[in-house]
């Protein structure tokens, strides 16, 4: 017979296994694809208080030519790193960079977290009030100095912890990114008194229904029982960027199926704006998960992974489109 300290050793252990599964679902387990594995340079950022770096693709045909090109920056998940949100789609969206001639700036978190401004102690960036956006903005002005980039065409997106990172870009410097892609996040209750700000990007937040890490409406996060912050509902945080970049009415679609066997099923809502433009992807059954990604655990801890779209396609279709987004976008 097992004694309880030993099922307490047990279940401290087995909760232990599932957190390092769960960190390594944008971490160690998810290998850069072998095409893409020399394609990657570490870029260090010079002025924050802590050394810190990207993990920077440039195309290999753009090196040699004059043009200026895009580029994408991407903030891995709470626990993650850069290496794993290669991983995370299968390096489907450096795919997109190398054909259509992105850069794209995998950015590093301090200690695997970003500052989102939630009232998290369990994340060092939120508990040390961390300088993340000194770090992109030091990153955008340094990378200038060495590679060909059009800073007119800047684009950001994250997940979790990097997707609320994400909100946070939108509310305090919005007026460098043509388009920001926020996916599993809202914006948390402490950060709406500082998400003023005084022109809009075209935003877009994309969350699903059954989320059980970070719910549709509202609450808190929590991860493994434990509260990660308060955050406001998916309604309320597209509410206070409409009541900021004054849009007006609301259209909504819901997106045919391209996969039957999904249960999953998106819907687009968009408005127009006077500064920028909103939008919002419901994903119907969707869960803590890049859509069009890898399903890292199972449905029990994450909820379902949607692949009626691809978000990956559609960070880039936003290079393209100049951060509009029509149906079309919303395919695998």
């Amino acid at each position: 017979m097992i004694l309880n300290s030993q099922k307490s050793i047990l279940s401290i252990i087995l909760l232990s296994i599932i957190s390092t599964s769960l960190l390594d679902c944008r971490n160690r387990r998810r290998n850069i694809p072998m095409e893409f594995k020399d394609s990657f340079v570490e870029i260090p950022v010079v002025g924050t208080s802590l050394e810190r770096s990207v993990f920077f693709y440039y195309p290999e045909e753009s090196k040699n030519t004059p043009s200026k090109i895009p580029l994408i920056l991407i903030y891995h998940g709470g626990g993650g790193s850069p290496e794993g949100m290669v991983g995370l789609d299968n390096g489907r969206l450096l795919e997109f960079a190398r054909e259509r001639k992105y850069a794209v700036a995998y950015m590093r978190g301090y200690k695997n977290s970003w500052n989102d401004l939630r009232e998290d102690n369990n994340a060092p960036a939120n508990r040390d009030q961390h300088e993340d956006i000194l770090y992109t903005k030091l990153f955008l002005d340094q990378i200038q100095n060495s590679y060909k980039i059009d800073s007119n065409r800047v684009f950001a997106g994250g997940i979790s912890n990097g997707g609320m990172f994400s909100l946070r870009l939108a509310c305090e410097m919005p007026e460098k990114f043509v388009a920001i892609t926020a996916i599993t996040a809202i914006l948390p209750t402490t950060a709406k008194d500082v998400c003023i700000p005084k022109k809009g990007t075209n935003l877009t937040i994309i969350n699903g229904s059954s989320d059980p890490i970070v719910p549709y409406d509202g609450g808190e996060v929590t991860l493994f029982g434990k509260s990660r912050g308060k955050i406001y509902s998916t309604d309320e945080t597209i509410q206070h960027f409409k009541n900021i970049y004054s849009c007006g009415s609301v259209k909504t679609k819901i997106i045919p199926k391209s996969n039957e066997e999904d249960p999953t099923q998106a819907s687009l809502s968009s408005w127009r704006c006077n500064t920028g433009s909103l939008y919002l992807i419901k994903i119907n059954q969707g869960g803590h998960s890049w859509p069009g990604g890898v399903a890292y655990l199972p449905k029990s801890l994450i909820g379902l992974t949607s692949n009626q779209f691809s978000a990956s396609k559609l960070i880039a279709d936003l290079v393209q489109s100049n951060g509009k987004i029509s149906e079309s976008n919303l395919k695998p």
